[in-house]
């Protein structure tokens, strides 16, 4: 059958991910092939256990092949995104993320939740008297600007300056700008570098700096790039997950007095928010030989699309998938490109957001009569403040092939105040445009 796609188009997005679409999409094509208006088109998986598949299987759906986003990338890009751990493969990948994994170990990260808490109550503190406050700005990103200062043993105004370069690679209408902006965090990134070599302190930076694995240690460039990706892509998904997982908790009532009346909940609380409203909307892949996935023929050098948000919400994974539980259990949700960082700095994650939404789900910390205002992004921008999702226009395509089934209805408009606003595009540079932030866009026009 022959359907209108529009998976890239921006009105699709307009009030969140759009579930309804992708419901058709699991149950009528699985693995559908979407055509591009400036490209060779792309196959999107919506089933939790394709994306699950592809997600582990690196030797047949490669990251490092022709890069991770969706709009076909320039080889000088492509090989620039290759120093990034999101744009490896084995054995590459399995190298630099077993030398970052040394400044996350369990234990480490566990020595960090008593500063996290105290870095939270902090936060709430500071806004709380005020009776009101701009959620996104005030409390959820301040979060992971601060503790990424921790964790580099920065000073706390560096995290939030860092904070505000990420927003100027991803916000400006200016390229130039934005460049100043990659420069001007690679700079610190290497004073950060010289000064943890010369007096190493009690942290991870300078844990990850003296690290080792088979003799080697990271290089100069793997960490600076690394602090990039972190600063960028970690604080992202932190932001994007606390923003969205409460706003989910008010839309919720009864789990909120839940959570407030048993704080043990916590943990899966978390994890069902990490399902509901996932802080990554896609991911794309290469195939690197011919197969077959579900009666379709998926040939070598065609990329593949995975979809977070529907794989969390199939129906032969999840009971009432649609229905936000926090005692969900088994709650099998899928690997988003939020924990690509690695499997350990995940858990230092899953500690801040732990830390967060335990404080701030304290009695009147949360009352749904306050006057929250959710940002919304601006154009250009890759933070998915309150769940927003950035994604550009398609044009017409007229391939022959069956294509992704339009959504015939829109989902119901959020409330006013927590109705982001959609940007199209971002105009971060190569390489980073294509490892922070943007990962968490459905844009096609990233890579203009």
């Amino acid at each position: 059958m022959s359907l209108d796609a529009n998976l890239a188009d921006a009105a699709t997005y307009q009030h969140g991910p759009p579930h309804a679409l992708f419901a058709r999409l699991r149950a009528e094509a699985p693995v559908c092939w979407h055509p591009e208006p400036n490209g060779p088109g792309f196959w999107a998986l919506t089933r939790h256990a394709d994306v699950l598949s592809v997600s582990r299987d690196s030797a047949t759906f490669s990251s490092a092949r022709a890069g991770y986003m969706v709009q076909d990338m320039d080889p000088l890009a492509v090989a620039q995104s290759r120093l990034m751990l999101l744009g490896m493969d084995p054995p590459e990948h399995t190298r630099l993320r077993g030398l970052v994994n040394r400044g996350f170990t369990p234990r480490q990260v566990a020595r960090l939740e008593p500063r996290i808490r105290e870095l939270s109550r902090g936060i709430v503190a500071a806004v709380a008297p005020r009776g009101h406050c701009d959620f996104v700005g005030d409390v959820s990103g301040e979060l992971p600007s601060l503790l990424i200062a921790e964790l580099m043993g920065i000073p706390p105004d560096d995290g939030r300056r860092l904070y505000q370069l990420t927003e100027r690679m991803h916000q400006t209408e200016t390229p130039g700008d934005a460049q100043a902006a990659v420069l001007e965090m690679m700079r610190y990134a290497a004073d950060v570098r010289a000064t943890k070599r010369a007096r190493p302190g009690a942290d991870i930076a300078s844990v990850l700096l003296a690290a080792q694995l088979d003799g080697e240690r990271l290089s100069d460039l793997e960490f600076d790039l690394f602090f990039l990706l972190l600063i960028n892509a970690g604080g992202d998904t932190t932001r994007n997950l606390v923003a969205s997982g409460m706003l989910a908790l008010l839309a919720h009532p009864e789990q909120l007095a839940a959570l407030r009346a048993d704080r043990a909940l916590l943990p899966g609380a978390i994890e069902e928010m990490l399902r509901f409203v996932p802080p990554v909307v896609q991911f794309r892949r290469t195939v690197t030989a011919d197969l077959e996935l579900r009666g379709q023929k998926l040939r070598a050098g065609e990329k593949v699309v995975i979809y977070y948000p529907s794989a969390n919400r199939d129906e032969e994974v999840f009971a009432e998938p649609d229905r936000f539980d926090l005692r969900r259990s088994p709650n099998r949700t899928s690997p988003s490109a939020g924990a690509a960082l690695t499997t350990a700095s995940a858990q230092t994650s899953r500690a801040s957001r732990s830390a967060a939404c335990s404080r701030r789900c304290s009695s009147g910390s949360t009352r749904s009569s306050w006057p929250v205002r959710w940002s919304g992004c601006t154009p250009g921008s890759s933070m998915a403040r309150a769940a927003c999702r950035c994604a550009s226009a398609p044009r017409p395509d007229a391939s022959a092939r069956t294509c992704c089934p339009g959504s015939a209805q829109q989902p119901p408009s959020p409330p006013p105040h927590a109705r982001p606003r959609w940007s199209g595009s971002c105009n971060t540079p190569a390489p980073w445009r294509t490892s922070f932030g943007c990962t968490s866009c459905a844009s096609r026009s990233v890579l203009r």
